[in-house]
C-alpha cells in the first residue's frame, strides 16, 4: 500500500487517497459491538490512525453499511467525536497534517462521500443527494461523488425489451449479479453486446437476455463535469482494490 500512496502523490499530488474501512461485504455487527464502549472506539481510532500514516494515507473512510438502529446511530456520532479529537491530538503531537475524516453517506466529518446512484427513482440519485446534503447547510466543496468500477447484471425476461426499467427474471453474469468493470469489457467483447449511453447518464449493455448497468468511460466524464460545474470537492472511484480496464480509470482526465 505504501508502493500505491507514493505513487499516486507523485503522479498526481491533488489527488488524495484515504484508506476505507467496512464496505458492503462486512457485517454490521462488526461496527455495532466496536462503537458501543469508549475503550473500543478508542482502540478503533488509534489502531487506524497509525495504519494510514503507517501508508501514506492522507485520510481515513468509515463505510459501516449500515446503522440498524437508534442506540447505533448514538455510538456512530460518539465514534466520529472520539476520532476527530484523536486526529487533531495526533497531528500536534507529532507535527503532522491532519488526516482527513470522511463519511460514506448514500445521497463531524470532512468530506461527505456520496455513492453516484443510477437506474433509480429521482429522489435516490446523486444529484437529488448533493441537493438535499446543500439545502441543509453542507457546503459543496465538502461533497464527493463517487464512481463505481462495477455494475450490476440482471437476466431479461423477455431479449427484446433491453431499456432501462425492463422486465427482469433475476440476477445475470457475475458473482451475485455483480461484476467487475473489467469483466464487463471483457463479457461485452466476447458476446457481442450491445453498449448504450442512456440520457439518465448512465451505460448499459446487454447480450441475449444478459442487461448489465454500468459506469464506462462517457458515463464518468461527464459526472466528473457534474462535479466540477457544481463546484463539489472532487470524486472518489469504489473501489480502488477492484482491477479494472484502461479505459474507465483514464476518464477521470
Amino acid at each position: 500500500m505504501s508502493n500505491f500512496t507514493a505513487s499516486l502523490h507523485a503522479q498526481n499530488p491533488p489527488a488524495k487517497a484515504f484508506l476505507s474501512i467496512g464496505g458492503g461485504l462486512s457485517s454490521p455487527y462488526t461496527f455495532s459491538n466496536m462503537t458501543n464502549t469508549t475503550q473500543t472506539r478508542s482502540t478503533f481510532t488509534t489502531s487506524t490512525i497509525q495504519t494510514a500514516r503507517k501508508y501514506g494515507f492522507d485520510g481515513l473512510d468509515p463505510d459501516w453499511e449500515f446503522p440498524n438502529n437508534e442506540q447505533d446511530m448514538s455510538n456512530l456520532a460518539l465514534l466520529f467525536k472520539q476520532w476527530r479529537k484523536a486526529i487533531e491530538i495526533e497531528s500536534i503531537s507529532y507535527n503532522k497534517p491532519k488526516l482527513i475524516l470522511s463519511a460514506a453517506v448514500y445521497f463531524a466529518p470532512d468530506f461527505f462521500l456520496i455513492r453516484c446512484s443510477k437506474n433509480l427513482p429521482c429522489k435516490i440519485s446523486t444529484s437529488y443527494g448533493v441537493d438535499s446534503w446543500a439545502f441543509h447547510g453542507v457546503p459543496p466543496e465538502k461533497l464527493v461523488i463517487g464512481l463505481p468500477l462495477y455494475g450490476r447484471t440482471w437476466k431479461l425476461k423477455n431479449p427484446k425489451r433491453n431499456g432501462i426499467g425492463a422486465p427482469a427474471v433475476g440476477v445475470g453474469p457475475g458473482n451475485n449479479g455483480i461484476m467487475m468493470y473489467k469483466d464487463i469489457v471483457d463479457h461485452n467483447l466476447a458476446n457481442g453486446a450491445a453498449v448504450v449511453y442512456d440520457d439518465s447518464i448512465a451505460m448499459y449493455s446487454y447480450a441475449r437476455s444478459d442487461w448489465i448497468g454500468y459506469d464506462g468511460p462517457t458515463s464518468i466524464t461527464k459526472k466528473i463535469e457534474y462535479a466540477n460545474y457544481e463546484g463539489l470537492g472532487g470524486y472518489f472511484f469504489w473501489a480502488l482494490g477492484i482491477s479494472i480496464a484502461s479505459s474507465a480509470w483514464d476518464a477521470r482526465n
